[in-house]
């Protein structure tokens, strides 16, 4: 069950236009829950961001 839902929202990630900020975000606040820019919580773990901060921030529209 966990996995089809995972699945489901990682498919709905790839069409996204902030899927790349998204994961970024969750990357660096290390975000223990959920699906984040097609990630989901094993997929992060041990990953550091790849997008540059500030584009992450500005696409956000966030002061981290």
């Amino acid at each position: 069950m966990r996995q089809r839902r995972e699945r489901t929202a990682k498919q709905i990630c790839t069409s996204c236009p902030v899927r790349i900020p998204c994961r970024d975000y969750a990357l660096e606040t290390r975000e223990r829950h959920g699906i984040w820019g097609g990630t989901s919580e094993s997929d992060r773990r041990g990953r550091r961001p790849t997008g540059d901060r500030d584009r992450t921030t500005h696409v956000l529209g966030m002061n981290l």
